[in-house]
């Protein structure tokens, strides 16, 4: 895969990210569409983590093969919801590395 082709995959899904209304998600919604964002990412070998902090949730993506993050930002509305409401998790047989900021539903 090209370096402009993955860079410009990167910099779309932080734009969506940014631009995504997510005042409505529930935890699980959240986690369903963190998943199917990790799903186009790992194609051009990218992963989304995020944290949650006082409901505004922050995201990195980052490489697979290395953590080294590519983009940091947050998103442009708050979550109804907190950390609490989501517990850290590893990407067990996926064969990527846990990225270091990951969480998924309890």
């Amino acid at each position: 895969m090209t370096g402009s082709k993955k860079s410009e995959t990167a910099r779309q899904t932080a734009q969506s990210v940014m631009r995504r209304d997510m005042s409505a998600f529930t935890p699980d919604l959240f986690m369903r569409w963190v998943d199917r964002t990790n799903a186009r990412l790992s194609t051009v070998g990218f992963h989304l983590s995020f944290e949650i902090r006082s409901c505004e949730p922050h995201f990195a993506i980052r490489e697979v093969t290395s953590g080294r993050a590519v983009f940091c930002f947050a998103g442009a509305t708050r979550l109804p919801f907190d950390q609490g409401a989501v517990e850290m998790w590893t990407a067990e047989g996926s064969g990527a590395p846990p990225p270091k900021q990951a969480f998924r539903l309890g």
